[in-house]
């Protein structure tokens, strides 16, 4: 970005880089951005977006403009994604963000998940041994494993009314999971684990 900063554009008159999720950036990344944040050249442009703003060099915020975004309203993102069923669990989910709700809508292994989640109220183990096989053959779910998961305690949660302690402790089993994971233990052994762990659970 800084080598690519300095070449003047030369099918605009403008040169715009978006850093994604900024607040990754070690210290040494941001400590190399400095002198381009401080003197960028006339014709630059240099968006940082940021989910946790404390996690930024107060020289680098010190260089740039601040903007807040604020989370949209249900009504604002049924405005947005008209025609779309956007259930009170998916807005929860989304955070109000409009990106995350667009793959969230756009997400097939949402409806897997619904499904799942049915399985598993209905304690139906080959039903939830099926989705469990059809969620494990989703492309790049290893990388989404967390958000899956996360999605499938929201819809656990929307029922929790109907029996706090069996949720409660079906989203402990998930919760158990993908701390495993995130261990690096074996991907597939895991989620054959949780299910089962998850239909014992519901025969008590």
């Amino acid at each position: 970005l800084i080598s690519e900063a300095q070449l003047k554009p030369t099918l605009s008159n403008k040169k715009v880089f978006i850093i994604k999720d900024a607040d990754l950036m070690n210290t040494m990344a941001q400590n190399a951005l400095l002198k381009v944040l401080e003197e960028p050249p006339q014709y630059v442009t240099i968006i940082l977006t940021v989910q946790n703003l404390n996690r930024i060099l107060n020289t680098i915020t010190s260089r740039c403009t601040i903007i807040n975004f604020k989370p949209l309203s249900y009504e604002e993102m049924t405005e947005i994604f008209p025609g779309e069923k956007i259930t009170k669990e998916l807005y929860d989910f989304s955070a109000g963000s409009a990106g995350r709700m667009s793959e969230l809508l756009d997400d097939s292994r949402g409806e897997l998940l619904e499904e799942f989640e049915k399985a598993i109220k209905e304690n139906d183990l080959i039903k939830m041994n099926e989705m469990l096989s059809a969620i494990k053959a989703q492309k790049d779910i290893k990388d989404t494993i967390d958000d899956a998961f996360d999605l499938l305690e929201s819809k656990l949660r929307a029922n929790i009314k109907d029996n706090p302690i069996l949720i409660a402790n079906q989203i402990e089993i998930i919760e158990e999971t993908k701390r495993n994971l995130a261990r690096y233990a074996n991907f597939d052994t895991s989620l054959d684990y949780m299910m089962i762990r998850l239909w014992q659970l519901n025969k008590r």
